[in-house]
């Protein structure tokens, strides 16, 4: 039974991160300072290019099903459409992570390893240099880069079995796991830790990183909520890795 607790109570707590990490920023003007960049450079693609691709995606479905010779009210294309809305939410929170992942990865670090003094417990500060944060960079980014490549891939797994329940939420599953690596590397980068240790990080805490995944996955596939949720990742991922490495009553799991 206390294994069951544990797990819940990780699960809960990977979940409300985004609440914890908002919390820290507004109380704080350097992370508030840090947030406004990725926000602003994401923003656009929040509001429009989102809205936009789940559009014409929908339209399409609803062409490609009329071509079919199955009328738009009829059941077999409602519960197509329905379908492909779930399709669509987990690729549009795939295909903002990407970009945001890409294009803001240098803020995104920033605002990380700025949150860092004020985690709990507070993380020792990773050694500085140019040098370094600029492999960091690299690495942050190939890392996006192998992330998305790995969640489209889930995301295809996820259409084949789609009709198949129960199966058809595993792939859904890993990628919000994956969501959850991708925002927890910011640190583990910053100090050296490999893929390996990373990949291990996630087996050792899996309520807690799919809670926090899930909630960063919702949060990403809503248009211009994504943008405002980007420096909630970031922050969340780092108070995530701060806290797993913390004593506490339960363990994370």
């Amino acid at each position: 039974m206390k294994a069951v607790r544990d797990r819940l109570a990780s699960l809960v707590f990977g979940f409300t991160l985004p609440i914890a990490a908002a919390r820290l920023i507004l109380s704080r003007k350097r992370l508030l300072a840090w947030s406004a960049l990725p926000i602003a450079l994401t923003l656009a693609l929040s509001v429009w290019g989102t809205a936009w691709v789940k559009a014409k995606a929908a339209a399409a479905g609803l062409a490609w099903l009329s071509g079919h010779g199955y009328a738009a009210d009829s059941f077999a294309a409602q519960a197509a459409m329905v379908l492909l809305q779930v399709l669509l939410f987990v690729l549009a929170a795939i295909s903002f992570s990407f970009v945001a992942g890409v294009v803001a990865s240098p803020f995104n670090d920033f605002l990380a390893e700025a949150a860092e003094p004020f985690t709990e417990p507070a993380l020792v500060p990773a050694p500085a240099g140019l040098a370094g944060k600029l492999r960091a960079f690299l690495i942050d980014v190939v890392k996006t880069i192998a992330i998305t490549a790995l969640q489209l891939g889930l995301l295809l797994v996820g259409l084949v079995a789609i009709w198949l329940p129960g199966l058809n939420l595993i792939p859904f599953a890993a990628a919000f796991w994956l969501l959850a690596f991708q925002f927890v590397s910011y640190p583990q980068t910053r100090r050296g830790e490999g893929l390996r240790r990373s990949a291990r990080f996630l087996t050792r805490h899996l309520f807690a990183t799919f809670g926090f995944g899930a909630a960063v996955g919702i949060l990403f596939a809503i248009p211009f909520v994504s943008a405002f949720s980007l420096p909630l990742a970031v922050v969340g991922g780092t108070l995530l890795y701060a806290r797993a490495g913390s004593p506490v009553p339960y363990a994370l799991k």
